[in-house]
């Protein structure tokens, strides 16, 4: 059959024959969506290769010859209702405490240089290695369906390739979308609490500034390809538990500006690198003791049924043989401090965590 090996069945049950899978559900939706390839995907270097593609794009946060851009082709394609979960607890441990010293040292090295003016705003993010039992059996295919139950407004999705591995992501952030009738993208910046969040007037200095310098840059970054453009004023967008500060940005792309040319612009965001852009992106690879790989890349569909939707991989988990590396980041200013900061990288893990159930090792 031209079909064997390639089916939502086979990846449920590991007899997948094909070279990659993207399962994804968009958010507030009740009903997602499973792609499937058989070949390998194809990859490119920079997003001008997505000019023309129809798929599934799963792109990482630098572009690389180890982490290219990769688009899965539709081969396979079919779309069901979410079911309940029935993902059971998982025992596992992790290395927070050795992880703890690494920050410490990530954000000692990124505050300097906010202290020193080399930057305005970096975003410090850190991995945490989760382990589970040698007897646990973990199904990714039912991971992805809880952090659909867990996250309802979320984008969530899961992918594999042999190139990649296999990912897990519930995010919040839309990079940019194309509903058939107009553009859209968003500047998430800035986290609280559920709990601290809701009222306006409660967000502080430090996390107004940090979300400005997001909008700042959307706003920048698309003058020369857009005619239109109507922003709104920022507003608390709640997120699981916690509350971040968006701005929505709705354009119209000037004639024969193409999604790989707004790409191109708006990726990485200061949201999930930082300002002057360059500059915070050599800060990062110094900072940071651990690669991104595609942890604040982005992935979704292009040029599917008339529409691109394309979301900031945050909230992630990289699924490995007997347990997962867990990725969370936040932005650092030079009034930022560093226990405030690890406390917010903490809540940001906890949605992946989640799935697991309560920690029991």
């Amino acid at each position: 059959m031209a079909i064997e090996g390639l089916t939502e069945d086979d990846a449920l049950e590991s007899r997948f024959g094909g070279e990659g899978f993207v399962f994804f559900r968009l958010p507030d939706a009740d009903t997602y969506t499973y792609v499937a390839q058989r070949d390998a995907p194809d990859t490119f270097s920079d997003c001008a290769g997505l000019k023309d593609a129809r798929g599934v794009v799963i792109a990482p946060f630098s572009i690389s010859d180890e982490t290219p851009i990769l688009l899965i082709r539709p081969d396979y394609i079919s779309s069901r209702p979410v079911p309940p979960a029935v993902c059971p607890s998982v025992p596992y441990s992790h290395d927070g405490p050795v992880r703890r010293c690494d920050y410490h040292d990530s954000f000692s090295v990124c505050h300097e240089a906010l202290c020193r003016g080399l930057v305005r705003k970096v975003v410090c993010s850190r991995r945490l290695k989760v382990g589970f039992p040698e007897n646990a059996s973990v199904n990714p295919v039912l991971l992805f369906r809880e952090a659909c139950r867990q996250n309802p407004h979320c984008y969530v999705s899961l992918w594999w390739t042999r190139r990649t591995g296999c990912w897990l992501v519930a995010t919040p952030e839309t990079l940019l979308s194309f509903d058939g009738s107009s553009w859209t993208t968003m500047a998430l910046a800035g986290t609280m609490t559920a709990a601290e969040g809701s009222d306006p007037a409660a967000w502080n200095t430090k996390n107004k500034e940090e979300q400005r310098y997001v909008s700042a840059f959307i706003q920048n970054r698309l003058r020369d390809v857009v005619k239109e453009t109507d922003i709104s004023e920022a507003y608390p967008c709640r997120a699981g538990d916690l509350v971040h500060l968006r701005t929505d940005f709705r354009f119209v792309p000037k004639d024969g500006v193409h999604c790989a040319d707004i790409l191109d612009r708006l990726h990485p965001t200061p949201a999930v690198c930082g300002v002057p852009l360059d500059a915070a992106r050599r800060l990062i690879d110094e900072a940071e003791p651990d690669g991104r790989r595609y942890y604040a890349g982005f992935s979704g569909m292009i040029g599917m049924d008339g529409g691109t939707h394309l979301y900031v991989s945050l909230r992630c988990m990289e699924l490995q043989p007997g347990g997962a590396l867990l990725y969370a980041g936040g932005g650092l200013l030079e009034s930022s401090d560093e226990e405030e900061e690890w406390v917010e990288t903490c809540r940001k893990l906890q949605p992946m965590l989640e799935l697991f159930g309560k920690k029991r090792a």
